[in-house]
């Protein structure tokens, strides 16, 4: 089973469980996968550890490999 199409085209909505780039070190987080539908490629987030995990199967654009991303998103685009 796939991700909806429309699902793709968002980006996860909860912005507090995302970590900027430059506090990586200081906040725990996982390292996971959002994809883009404009560049039709994956990009790295990185998830909030106080955050509640991310449910699979996969209801959002949220993974937790490049390749689940591209498996479910990929080919939508």
């Amino acid at each position: 089973m796939t991700v909806d199409y429309r699902l793709c085209q968002e980006t996860p909505k909860e912005k507090h469980c995302l970590i900027e780039y430059s506090v990586r070190y200081r906040w725990p987080h996982q390292v996971r996968y959002v994809f883009n539908w404009h560049t039709k490629s994956c990009f790295v987030i990185r998830w909030s550890a106080h955050c509640p995990a991310v449910p699979s199967p996969f209801i959002s654009n949220n993974f937790p490999t490049e390749n689940e991303c591209l498996d479910e998103c990929g080919g939508w685009a």
